[in-house]
């Protein structure tokens, strides 16, 4: 496993996506978070950069077979990913997680591919959803939405 790259698994599209399911359920968000369009761009802000480095590290601990930290670190993603109501990427994480208790490392490698597609269509996806808490193009925000 050592010499495993996890650049290009996959295909291009998953389920959620042929279904037309966005990464990212927009109500749930606002609902969870008090309707508070503020509060939504923060925590989309806060999701991205996490997104970003997540990823990273879990491909360096997946190629280095530690596969208590790759659970930790899965298992942290999984929870976030259920805070912003990104299912499919709760769904692709703890299938990771399921991977490295078993320590399987092909299971591994299959699950952060399917972790991979979410997190780009998350990643995707955040910008727009972000836009339209602050109010489109023009930056301004719509304080409480319903």
């Amino acid at each position: 496993m050592a010499d495993q790259s996890f650049t290009g698994n996959g295909p291009g599209r998953n389920d959620s996506e042929d279904r037309g399911v966005p990464p990212i359920s927009g109500p749930a968000l606002v609902e969870s978070c008090m309707g508070n369009a503020a509060l939504v761009t923060m925590v989309l802000d806060r999701f991205e950069q996490q997104l970003r480095g997540d990823l990273d590290r879990m491909e360096r601990l997946a190629v280095a077979a530690d596969w208590a930290h790759l659970a930790m670190a899965s298992h942290g993603l999984k929870g976030a990913a259920g805070a912003v109501s990104a299912m499919a990427l709760h769904g692709a994480a703890t299938r990771v997680e399921g991977a490295s208790h078993a320590q399987d490392p092909a299971g591994v490698l299959a699950a952060i591919a399917g972790l991979r597609l979410e997190i780009d269509r998350c990643l995707r996806f955040i910008p727009e959803l972000r836009d339209e808490f602050r109010g489109g193009a023009g930056g301004e925000g719509r304080g409480h939405v319903a």
